[in-house]
This record gives C-alpha cells, sequence and structure tokens, in this order.
C-alpha cells in the first residue's frame, strides 16, 4: 500500500491514502475490458472480508506491486494465485481521462 502511495505521489502528483482499503474507497470501480495503465488492482491476500494488497496496472495484463516475500515486482493477473485473490479493479478520478 505504501508502495502505491509513493508511486501515485511521485509520477502523477497524487494524494493516495495508507491502506489497499483506504485506496480502493478512493477509486471509480472499473470493469476488466476497461483497464489501463495507472489503474490500481485490488487482492484480498489475507481472507475474504478485507482488501489487504494493491498494484498498479501496467499493460499486458502485468501489474507492478510490492511483494513482502520478493520486493518491488512484476507478475501477471493470470498467476493462479492472483486470479484466487483478486477482488476488483479501480480508478483514480484524477486518472479518469
Amino acid at each position: 500500500s505504501y508502495f502505491t502511495l509513493d508511486v501515485m505521489q511521485t509520477a502523477y502528483n497524487i494524494n493516495l491514502k495508507r491502506t489497499a482499503a483506504e485506496q480502493y474507497e478512493q477509486t471509480t470501480r472499473i470493469n476488466w475490458e476497461d483497464l489501463k495503465e495507472g489503474d490500481l488492482i485490488f487482492f484480498k491476500t489475507e481472507g475474504p472480508y478485507r482488501i489487504s494488497h494493491v498494484g498498479i496496472y501496467l499493460s499486458n495484463n502485468k501489474f507492478v506491486h510490492a511483494s513482502s516475500t520478493n520486493g518491488v515486482t512484476i507478475s501477471d493477473l493470470a498467476e493462479p494465485y492472483y486470479q484466487k485473490t483478486l477482488y476488483s479493479m479501480g480508478r483514480l478520478p484524477a486518472l479518469s481521462k
């Protein structure tokens, strides 16, 4: 969550809140087919009840995120783990052009 906060502040001059769940509340939900670079991808990695992880969509099914085991990394949304834990996708109002 701090990774997305830092990237969005640095790259887009957008202020995000601290947690993945708070960042989710700052976005407008979007559909899979509308996903574009800079959109946020939200996951429930710690069970079904709370949003606990967030990444930034790049393109071609890839997203960048901070992994507790691998540091900042690029992953593929087609990976079974991410398919299983994917919760929602959102766009920040400042990026809705």
